[in-house]
Formats: C-alpha cells, structure tokens, sequence
C-alpha cells in the first residue's frame, strides 16, 4: 500500500485546522492550569498570613496580660512561690493564644495586620480577596 500522497495532506486544509485548534485547546488547558496553581499558592500564602497575624496578636495579649500582673500587688502570705510564677506564665500564655485564635475579631491587632499585608498577595494575583477565597 503506497501512503507517500498522503504525507503531502499533512499541514492542509482539515488536517491543519484540527492541529492548530488543538495546539490552541492545549495551550488554553495549560493556561488554566498556571492559574489554578497561582490561585491555590496564594490561598496558601493567606492561610499562612493569618495564622501569623493571629500569632502576633497572640504575642501581643501575652505580653499585656504580663504587665498587667505586674500592677497587682502579691500577697505574701499565701504566694505558692516559682511554681505559681510557672503556672500563672503558662495560664496566661494559654489564654493569650485562646483569645487571638478564636473565630471572633480578637482584640483587631491581627485582622489589621492580615489587611494590610494581604494587599500585596491579592494585588499579585490581580483580584479581590473574594475572588481568591470564595468568601464575602
């Protein structure tokens, strides 16, 4: 069976057609894929964002629940010693933490933070937090 004329089709008419429409689909295809990857790699960095946000507002309640023990006088008579200085340290780390990743807004230290260094992640990707999150 002689195939040589149909090597002279390749690069004609439907042939060609059909090649560049999938060459097209393909490179449509891998576009999307870019920018589904993009999309979840800076729903990644947000998530991260504002696990951090709420760990610098952790910090911060921490260290005003430190100070404000400071202000309260001890009674001696009735003070458990290093092991009460431990505990209280470790309650009021616990409750800082409590209280900076609840669902709520906190004391707003880490939201503000979230929003302002949120920008740049949203503003690469060229939308809206919407758009990246779902949310609303």
């Amino acid at each position: 069976m002689d195939i040589s004329a149909i090597r002279g089709l390749q690069g004609v008419g439907p042939v060609k057609e059909t090649e560049e429409r999938a060459t097209s689909n393909a490179l449509d295809m891998l576009q999307r894929m870019k920018d589904a990857a993009s999309i979840a790699a800076d729903e990644k960095q947000l998530a991260e964002l504002d696990k951090q946000s709420r760990e610098i507002e952790s910090l911060f309640i921490y260290m005003l629940l430190k100070e404000m023990r400071k202000t309260v006088p001890e009674q001696k008579l009735i003070h458990g010693g290093k092991a009460e200085e431990i505990f209280r340290d470790m309650m009021d780390e616990e409750m800082s933490r409590k209280m900076a990743f609840t669902p709520g807004p906190g004391l707003g230290i880490a939201k503000m933070l979230y929003e302002e260094l949120s920008r740049s992640i949203i503003g690469k990707a060229g939308g809206t937090e919407k758009d990246l999150t779902g949310e609303e």
